[in-house]
């Protein structure tokens, strides 16, 4: 097991999660219901308790200003969209694959002691994952954050590349993605 297959933790990439929290009162939030799957009328009704928004305004901040001045948006990396993640403390998502995005940059606003966790095919748990700084998320594979232990409602931000996982970690590693501060 390689956790680079799944995950990929970036550290340099500097960004304010209070000032990005300050944004969320100010963003318009949607309580999200998972649209059917293309060629199925399966719609998602377990994300009572997962809230998003991709308010475009949330371009306009500063804050958002500087994770964009850090990153390489070239026509091999191009940025999709970005949006807030509330998921309540008691919230329970089920094991799954997003089909509509190979992977996104998370980007936690707090301590947050629910890591993400992937499973293989048969759903068992794999790998985990304790977020502490902007991480590159493998959505394309099983997975589901696990639920708070500490009773706190976790907030996220995202970026969505279009982009598969295991090409964005390449580009990373050639240099190609993260724009380094200079002071």
């Amino acid at each position: 097991m390689n956790p680079l297959d799944y995950f990929l933790e970036m550290p340099e990439i500097e960004y304010d999660a209070s000032a990005l929290r300050s944004m969320i009162p100010e963003l318009q939030w949607e309580q999200w219901n998972r649209p059917p799957k293309p060629g199925t009328d399966e719609v998602g009704t377990q994300y009572a308790d997962y809230y998003q928004t991709y308010d475009v305004k949330m371009r306009e901040y500063q804050c958002v200003k500087d994770i964009f001045a850090q990153l390489k948006e070239t026509s091999e990396l191009s940025i999709r969209r970005t949006k807030f993640l509330h998921l309540r403390h008691d919230f329970k998502m089920k094991i799954h694959k997003d089909w509509a995005r190979p992977m996104t940059v998370h980007f936690p606003l707090e301590d947050d002691d629910a890591p993400i966790v992937f499973y293989n095919d048969d759903h068992e748990p794999v790998v985990s994952h304790q977020y502490r700084c902007a991480t590159a998320i493998n959505t394309s594979d099983w997975h589901a954050p696990a639920v708070s232990i500490s009773g706190k409602d976790r907030y996220a931000f995202q970026i969505t590349c279009d982009l598969q996982f295991q090409d964005f970690v390449e580009l990373y590693r050639s240099g190609k993605v993260v724009q380094l501060k200079t002071t």
